[in-house]
């Protein structure tokens, strides 16, 4: 056990203060953290406003009545299009546009971040974001073409694909007819009910025409409602209702909803897992790999037997990542208690953190030490890994899943068939409904029972392969040696 140890505490020594490892403790943030600051610089910079114009045809003018809203013989809908379409209406609505967009950005970004809505509202997150983002583009320069009814539609379509960036021209078309305005004078007709059609210039910016849609769209609600003799601003007064903020009673007291931390929270638990078993695994396969090609390990094996080598670069391995996990999930916690929303994690859930960790971890190191004793260099490996790796990406493409229904008849079963069950149980653990304790306990031992098998198994191909050299074997070799060994 002592040449274990030793063997151990150099494989960790030797990874844990090498250049590598710490960039690639402390390079994701420092990236994360670079590229939300060239986001935030390069989204000030604003790009120059789209200019064209706005055609409309309105076929329902010539039947709808004049009102004192639209009093001139063009009709409710040219009369309510013109209003929205002046510089002024469209500043205000580009405004309006921007700011919804924002605050959906903004409050997207705070569940993420593990920062809900403070007691204002989110006001002044919302109001932060404002301030450092700045608007997208610049409200568009429209004008606004009225067309007979008559006009040609096809005629009127081919002037949008003059439209260009720089030089303006057509960059939207609308056709409204008899139907949209009054669905009930064209019941059973062919047609009756459409909305109005619209066209647009080819690669124009999306948010543009939506800003158009939604003003000609106003326009057209207005008129159907002036046409059913009701009052536009008290129809709107009416309906205009803001969504209720939902707000957590806890043990504490009070705070707003955590939203998305709900899936936040058993993402990142797996994730951590993830990322620290693979980091240490990998460096385990590079170093074995590196050694055996170098005849390091013929020098290793004079003093200790390959067991003792292969356990204690695992166990040396294993404290490598025992650090990203420390790392990182304290810098969460940190995060959570700043926020005052520690009870969201509790101690339980990291003490089997660490666990489904280490079983997860020996497992897969027990297969990239094995691959890496058969092998002399990185391109004999991949034939190998690929295949494992398929194996191993599995609960990858599950989590999601198994987040959204943590008892569900995918996550329990992959709870308990190794080597998923570490990552599927630990998905679960950090879920809003957490398994029984001793289904937990079931799943780790039923992990730790496929981690001593493929230990068992990568002792017996370390056995061999550490001191083989030539042609890389196949999987039906590394199977002759199991049985050999």
């Amino acid at each position: 056990m002592t040449k274990i140890f030793i063997v151990a505490r150099r494989e960790f020594r030797t990874t844990v203060l090498s250049k590598a490892f710490l960039l690639g403790l402390l390079l994701p943030p420092v990236l994360m953290v670079l590229g939300i600051g060239i986001s935030v610089f390069f989204g000030t910079d604003r790009a120059p406003a789209v200019k064209g114009s706005v055609a409309i045809i309105d076929r329902s003018a010539a039947s709808t009545p004049t009102s004192p809203t639209a009093p001139t013989a063009e009709g409710l809908v040219i009369a309510g299009i013109r209003t929205r379409m002046t510089p002024e209406a469209i500043s205000t609505a580009a405004a309006r546009a921007a700011g919804e967009s924002i605050k959906k950005a903004a409050n997207d970004a705070a569940e993420a971040a593990s920062k809900p809505p403070g007691a204002d509202g989110g006001q002044a997150q919302l109001q932060a974001v404002k301030e450092v983002m700045g608007a997208a583009s610049k409200a568009p320069d429209l004008t606004l073409e009225t067309l007979p009814p008559t006009a040609d539609a096809e005629a009127e379509k081919d002037k949008l694909r003059d439209w260009t960036v720089d030089g303006g021209g057509r960059l939207y078309l609308a056709i409204i007819d008899r139907a949209v305005i009054d669905p009930a004078a064209t019941a059973g007709q062919v047609g009756a009910g459409e909305t109005y059609q619209v066209f647009t210039a080819p690669k124009l910016d999306p948010r543009v025409s939506a800003l158009v849609n939604e003003q000609v769209r106003a326009a057209v609600i207005e008129a159907r409602l002036i046409q059913a003799g009701l009052d536009p601003a008290r129809v709107e007064q009416l309906t205009n209702l803001p969504r209720a903020r939902t707000t957590e009673v806890t043990k504490d007291g009070q705070r707003a909803s955590t939203g998305g931390l709900q899936f936040l929270i058993p993402l990142a638990f797996f994730m951590l897992i993830w990322i620290s078993a693979f980091s240490g695994a990998g460096q385990l396969l590079n170093n074995t790999i590196e050694e055996k090609s170098n005849r390091i390990m013929e020098v290793l094996l004079s003093a200790v037997s390959p067991f003792e080598l292969m356990a204690g670069k695992i166990i040396g391995q294993l404290g490598a990542g025992l650090v990203i996990i420390a790392v990182y999930a304290g810098v969460g916690l940190v995060a959570l208690v700043g926020l005052t929303l520690g009870d969201l994690v509790q101690p339980m859930q990291l003490v089997w953190l660490c666990v489904f960790y280490v079983l997860a971890y020996l497992f897969i190191a027990s297969v990239f030490a094995a691959i890496g004793s058969a092998v002399s260099d990185i391109q004999e490996a991949n034939s190998l890994m690929t295949p494992a790796m398929l194996l191993i990406m599995i609960p990858m493409f599950t989590v999601f899943p198994i987040i959204q229904n943590p008892t569900g008849m995918l996550a329990q079963v992959l709870s308990y068939i190794p080597p998923f069950s570490p990552f599927a149980m630990i998905a679960r653990v950090g879920s809003n409904q957490p398994p029984a304790q001793w289904q937990i306990a079931l799943s780790a031992l039923v992990s730790a029972a496929g981690a001593l098998g493929a230990i068992w198994v990568a002792a017996k191909i370390f056995r061999i392969g550490v001191l083989l050299y030539g042609k890389p074997p196949t999987f039906g070799t590394l199977l002759r040696w199991v049985r050999m060994a």
